[in-house]
């Protein structure tokens, strides 16, 4: 059978903020917001892309009802992912438009405290505590409110080479080394009076593989380039963050929806990533500032994302690995694709602003063999009293499962230095 090509770089996940780890993995709610997602995020799944997840794996909360002065009733539908919320404020609007489907200005709610609850009403808190990029427990690492002090900073000139940094008081200083980074100020946004940084700014143009109507092709990933980020609220900014524990250099910026981080030394498609704005979000609105909870709405059964290679039907078996559980620092992970393909991929870099597990998913038939092993490996952490790396070795715990039609149909746990787990079977047996 054909060799399947992957993409590498999909990548295992930091810890997730309490608040988000009561919920369970949601459906998406509505066909709406699966084509929004699909859009940019199952190529990501499907391993046909390499990049950033732009929502996350799937969606955090289900569909849930919040106050907006300007939709029916007061109200409008929302559902929360990692890296952003998805809302549709006007049901009776034209679903076929780019804007039908909105991801509301968190990332600005998150730095100047100030709860949107209509197109003219806010309501002001404190900013967000949490931070911004790499562990949440760094506590050195700039916060949403670390960037309240910068939003009327001046914008950085054409060209010039960024250099300036924030620590987590907001105090900006200058570091010449970075002008080796090679990133520049390239596009002023007068609607803000900021200036995008050229790594973001060429991602934010970037082309790619997308999903459009089920088909993968090649267009770009935005069809306009503010709409997944908003206009920019602060100037861009290094600062050293914690990544699995490891200090690193990171380039940050603040948009109205998301932030955007670049980690020069990220494998290639995940130097530029979209920060957990979705899950900080979440915590801050309905944790630090205890704003009264959101009502569950009956989620009906989106339609299915239209795909030649996934039609269903009693001889098809629709089968997901997933691999969760894990506290070592890098996973080896091998796996039989539905096209009979041997994968051994192994993941040493775990995106801190990633989802919550790795995850694979294909359409096997009868008699198909499906097996999946994981393995936790040896890891190096930075020692700054000696400046060496020191090995690590892989110790905690780490679960695989095979999903069939979205129940579990083989699972399996194990812990301890080193540990491996593995689970297999012929597709159509008990």
């Amino acid at each position: 059978m054909k060799r399947l090509r992957w993409a590498l770089g999909l990548v295992l996940a930091g810890v997730i903020l309490a608040a988000v780890q009561g919920s369970t993995a949601a459906p998406i709610g509505n066909d709406a917001f699966q084509r929004t997602w699909a859009r940019t995020d199952q190529p990501v799944a499907s391993l046909q892309a390499s990049r950033t997840w732009m929502w996350g794996p799937e969606a955090n909360t289900g569909l849930l009802d919040e106050p907006f002065d300007d939709s029916p009733g007061g109200r409008r539908t929302v559902q929360y992912f990692d890296k952003s919320r998805m809302e549709i404020t006007d049901p009776a609007g034209d679903s076929s438009s780019l804007w039908y489907v909105t991801n509301g200005l968190l990332a600005k709610e998150l730095v100047t405290g100030n709860l949107q609850l209509g197109a003219g009403r806010f309501e002001q808190h404190d900013p967000s505590q949490s931070n911004v990029s790499g562990d949440p427990g760094d506590t050195t690492a700039p916060t949403y409110a670390s960037f309240l002090p910068l939003l009327d900073a001046n914008p950085l000139p054409t060209g010039q080479a960024i250099t300036q940094t924030v620590d987590r008081a907001g105090r900006v200083g200058a570091d010449p080394n970075l002008v080796g980074q090679g990133v520049t100020a390239a596009a002023p946004v007068t609607e803000t009076n900021h200036t995008v940084a050229s790594v973001f700014w060429d991602f934010m143009n970037s082309s790619g593989t997308v999903s459009e109507n089920g088909e993968a092709t090649n267009a770009p990933l935005f069809q306009n380039p503010f709409y997944a980020t908003g206009y920019p609220i602060t100037e861009p900014y290094w600062s050293t963050v914690l990544i699995n524990g490891v200090p690193k250099q990171v380039l940050m910026q603040v948009f109205e929806r998301r932030v955007l981080t670049y980690t020069p030394d990220n494998p290639a498609g995940w130097k530029v990533e979209a920060g957990n704005v979705g899950q900080h979000y979440y915590a801050w609105r309905y944790n630090q500032i205890a704003s009264p909870s959101p009502s569950p709405i009956p989620s009906p059964s989106p339609s299915p994302t239209p795909s030649p290679s996934a039609s269903p039907s009693p001889t098809q078996f629709q089968v997901m690995y997933r691999v969760s559980g894990y506290s070592a620092k890098t996973v080896q992970v091998k796996f039989i694709t539905a096209q009979g393909g041997n994968v051994q991929q192994d993941l040493p870099y775990i995106d801190s602003n990633s989802g919550k597990d790795w995850r694979h998913s294909g359409t096997f038939h009868p008699g198909d063999q499906a097996e999946i092993t994981a393995y936790l490996l040896p890891y190096q952490i930075y020692d700054e009293k000696s400046n060496t790396w020191i090995t690590q070795p892989g110790t905690g715990g780490i679960t695989c499962e095979i999903f069939v039609n979205g129940q579990v149909w083989r699972s399996a746990s194990a812990s301890g230095t080193n540990a491996g787990v593995g689970c297999r079977g012929v597709i159509g047996d008990g």
